[in-house]
């Protein structure tokens, strides 16, 4: 752009702006169009082969201008070099769906090219299919079953993660009254709305899934989800769990919610006070409100907190155990029924039969009790003890699990907050009448 000092600031301003423009518009291309349609390595090889154009371009210009700069010539075996550097796989299934945070790959045991190049391959074979998506990349793994990976971090597995994903929606639809509506915050393997939406009394379920993608992931755990996507009872809408719970006028009797690690960008804000308050808004009277809590890579003091938010808004919270680890906090606004008497037949109709023996291996009310770890009181108490509650503007669990992610010594234990309950005897539900506890101990 120009020459000497004559309209300096004008040609400043025009590369400014033509620079400013191209960066907005590269951005909205790339994450709304490139990316999902050509995939992370199409977009790598057209960035590669548009670089080498505007350096040939720009290249031709120079020799043109004024006298011959033979300079310039050496660019070319440079470019020929960058062309060949094109045929390299780029960010291929490898390292795009690789482990990271917990698990995550320790590229130290990889010292030789050959356990390099044995891991890379081993890593693609696993993928069996791989998108790069509007919000996610997201890929299925199936090496160890069907999981679904998105941006490089495990987030389930269709068998593996049964006893959470099942029972995460079923343990509110067994302790709810008359259970015809439900809200599930992310679909994943689709097992929680599926197994929702078999519950006979249960009309409508509705899902609030940001990643469009994840939906092929449905459809190929369709054997163990009840065929999700082919109910009629179910509603997919493709939006944030804020916006959906927010902008929604719905009321439901069961809200599941099951967002990925909070350690990762903006899952966090799906553990806040507001967002509680958000879902309660949307509770009907007797609604009960369910939290799965990844308690196998969080800490105490993170824990505390996660307690105190929930009991600064609902407060009825009962802890429940999905699996080793695996917390579920069932909140309410009312007490929970908890009478034998109601909960045995319960339990015994479908599709709670088959979900229960399934994934938690119970086939009667004390194995199902079995998995109840601390009442209401508990929580109350955690509360009273802890000031740090987790908001919006100031979000400290995004931070606490991440802080101790990985360091097993600072994890929190689930068994310390069954020997609090049996301490000061909340280890049982209240008004459960006729039961053999020495079964459920």
């Amino acid at each position: 752009l120009g020459g000497g000092e004559k309209d300096v600031g004008r040609d400043v301003g025009l590369a400014y702006a033509c620079n400013t423009a191209g960066a907005i518009a590269g951005s909205l291309a790339g994450g709304f169009g490139l990316v999902p349609a050509l995939s992370a390595q199409g977009c790598w090889r057209l960035v590669g082969w548009l670089l080498l154009a505007v350096g040939a371009v720009a290249l031709g210009v120079d020799l043109l201008q004024g006298p011959r700069r033979w300079k310039a010539v050496l660019l070319v075996p440079v470019g020929i070099v960058a062309a060949l550097a094109l045929r390299a796989a780029g960010p291929s299934a490898a390292w795009r769906h690789s482990p990271i945070g917990a698990g995550r790959v320790d590229v130290s045991q990889l010292k030789t090219p050959n356990l390099a190049r044995e891991w890379i391959h081993r890593q693609r074979r696993g993928v069996a299919w791989q998108v790069d998506g509007r919000e996610s990349s997201v890929a299925i793994e199936t090496s160890t079953g069907v999981a679904f990976i998105v941006n490089g971090k495990s987030d389930g597995n269709a068998r593996g993660d049964a006893s959470t994903a099942v029972m995460l929606g079923l343990t509110g639809a067994i302790l709810h009254r008359n259970p015809t509506r439900s809200l599930v915050i992310g679909l994943g393997t689709g097992s929680s709305a599926g197994w929702l939406a078999a519950v006979p009394s249960m009309t409508d379920v509705d899902v609030a899934e940001l990643e469009p993608a994840i939906v092929e992931v449905a459809t190929r755990s369709a054997p163990v989800n009840h065929g999700v996507l082919e109910n009629p009872k179910v509603h997919l809408l493709f939006a944030d769990a804020r916006e959906a719970l927010l902008a929604s006028k719905s009321q439901y009797d069961v809200i599941a919610s099951e967002p990925s690690n909070p350690y990762r960008a903006g899952v966090a804000s799906l553990f806040t006070r507001e967002y509680y308050e958000a879902a309660a808004s949307r509770l009907r009277s007797g609604g009960i409100f369910v939290q799965w809590v990844q308690g196998y890579e969080v800490d105490g003091q993170t824990m505390r907190t996660v307690y105190a938010t929930l009991a600064a808004v609902f407060p009825f919270v009962e802890t429940w155990e999905a699996e080793a680890r695996d917390v579920l906090l069932v909140a309410s606004r009312e007490p929970i029924d908890h009478s034998a008497a109601r909960l045995r037949p319960r339990i015994a109709e479908e599709p709670f039969r088959t979900a229960l023996a399934a994934t938690w291996r119970a086939d009667d009310l004390e194995a199902f009790l079995g998995h109840y770890v601390a009442g209401p009181t508990i929580a109350r108490k955690i509360a009273e003890q802890e000031t740090q509650v987790n908001t919006d503007d100031l979000n400290l669990i995004e931070f606490g699990f991440a802080q101790t992610l990985g360091n097993p010594s600072a994890g929190f234990n689930l068994l310390d907050v069954r020997r609090l309950a049996r301490a000061r005897g909340a280890f049982r539900p209240e008004g459960a009448g006729e039961v053999d506890w020495d079964a459920v101990d």
